[in-house]
């Protein structure tokens, strides 16, 4: 049964009696005012206001729908742009606001931000380009971040196949050889990783990376890291039809001292001398009647993966250089191609024990040369001569330089150069050569020369 409770011609108010609801047909417009608390709901499920209608909007006017569905839609016509305000009170809350911005804003219209009101702070903005950024509310690039950026790394300490979980991978173990297999790169075109040693021991075990069997790294079937700490970066290329990885990015320390220890292939030639390790200190003593004299190779990492090795910046001081007052001494201080012979770059120092000339040379073209005399001779005896060699692409140039142990001269004086060495510049170039060699026969005292601080710079 119904009770009218209103009429005003087509408009009217009712209460059903029988279903317990109330009735405003032809109503439209704000018509209804109430104060108070409403008893309007649910007792079920204790909603304040409850609609039970199965179509057309929940909510709308004419800037905020709510549908049937649940979208919400939020328009504004203004040059402000809408926003959706979400405001905590508690202790540490903020102020965040989501906007659609208008042509009044300070980014003009089109951008969408999550803002930051609390701290000012545009925490997220993508451009009406389709530019991303945090922390900045005008992204220049496809993503800006303005602030640190944090990958966290991946390791592993044995031979592995990544996936798409990693980035950035440390091989923390090369107790043994490993072996870091790629994914192909048929649907991940762009992706990159960057492995890197932290075992400091590639250098003995190397580490491997390999493409699946489907793909190929660009310049070779595999890239090795050598160096102790190295590391790579590669990317799958993203271009259609081709598989390969890219080398975008070699890491190497830029510092790579060689202890000097007995086992890394100190030698006497024709057996005449000994050349011997002590407190860290390269030692060469030739007899008196010994005429071949005692030599010394240091060992280098080459890049046999590419066809050029690193360029090659070497130096070491002389500590000591005693005896051969009435002997012809010859040292020898240079890089030299292959495992043996002569071919290479050298400093050379030769006379006797109160003067001494400087040299500079390549084999097996002659090079260039300097002489000192005497003051080179004090030089040594005082413990500050210093030598250096540095292979630059085809040029090779030759220097000394005066300083204490430990203690790098701050001036290098150039003994010469050569500018077409490309020659020595091949990937067999692996050793550090430091000799001494032809005490003139009957000289009267043996000579003892100690090398030390010696550094090999490759870049």
């Amino acid at each position: 049964m119904k009770k009218r409770l209103f009429d005003a011609g087509i408009r009217e108010l009712y209460y059903d009696i029988d279903t317990d609801t109330l009735h405003a047909p032809n109503l439209s417009g704000a018509i209804v005012g109430v104060s108070g608390i409403p008893t309007i709901g649910s007792s079920t499920d204790n909603a304040v206001v409850r609609w039970n209608g199965t179509g057309g909007n929940a909510v709308q006017n004419s800037n905020v729908i709510v549908d049937d569905d649940g979208n919400l839609t939020i328009s504004f016509g203004g040059t402000s742009g809408p926003n959706i305000n979400l405001i905590s009170t508690d202790t540490g809350g903020k102020h965040w606001r989501i906007i659609s911005t208008g042509s009044a804003d300070p980014t003009g219209a089109g951008f969408f931000q999550i803002y930051n009101v609390t701290d000012s702070d545009p925490a997220f903005t993508i451009s009406s380009g389709g530019n991303v950024g945090f922390g900045t509310d005008a992204p220049n690039s496809r993503l800006m971040v303005n602030g640190a950026v944090s990958f966290d790394p991946a390791s592993t300490s044995t031979s592995t196949t990544l996936t798409d979980s990693q980035y950035v991978i440390y091989v923390t173990d090369t107790s043994a050889v490993r072996t870091i297999t790629l994914p192909s790169t048929s649907s991940i075109g762009g992706r990159k990783y960057l492995i890197a040693d932290r075992s400091g021991n590639a250098s003995v075990n190397n580490i491997t990376i390999v493409p699946d069997g489907s793909n190929t790294i660009a310049d070779g079937v595999r890239y090795v890291i050598r160096d102790d700490y190295g590391a790579v970066e590669l990317q799958a290329d993203a271009t259609t039809g081709n598989n390969n990885w890219s080398v975008i990015n070699e890491y190497a320390p830029k510092y790579k001292i060689f202890p000097l220890q007995a086992s890394t292939g100190w030698t006497t030639r024709n057996g005449s001398g000994t050349a011997a390790i002590t407190s860290n200190v390269a030692r060469f003593t030739l007899a008196t009647s010994a005429v071949p004299g005692a030599w010394a190779n240091v060992p280098m990492v080459s890049r046999a993966h590419h066809v050029d090795p690193w360029d090659v910046d070497i130096m070491a001081r002389i500590a000591s250089l005693t005896g051969g007052n009435s002997a012809n001494v010859y040292v020898a201080f240079g890089i030299r191609r292959g495992s043996s012979g002569k071919e290479g770059v050298f400093i050379n120092l030769r006379g006797d024990g109160g003067s001494m000339v400087l040299y500079g040379e390549t084999i097996p073209s002659s090079g260039i040369q300097a002489s000192a005399g005497s003051v080179l001779r004090s030089t040594i005896d005082s413990g500050q001569f210093w030598l250096r060699i540095a292979v630059r692409g085809a040029q090779i140039v030759a220097w000394y330089g005066s300083g204490a142990s430990g203690v790098e001269p701050t001036e290098w004086i150039m003994i010469g150069q050569v500018t077409n060495a490309a020659n020595h510049r091949s990937s067999y170039l692996a050793n550090v050569v430091m000799t001494l060699d032809a005490v003139s026969s009957g000289s009267s005292d043996d000579v003892t020369l100690d090398f030390d601080n010696v550094k090999i710079t490759k870049g």
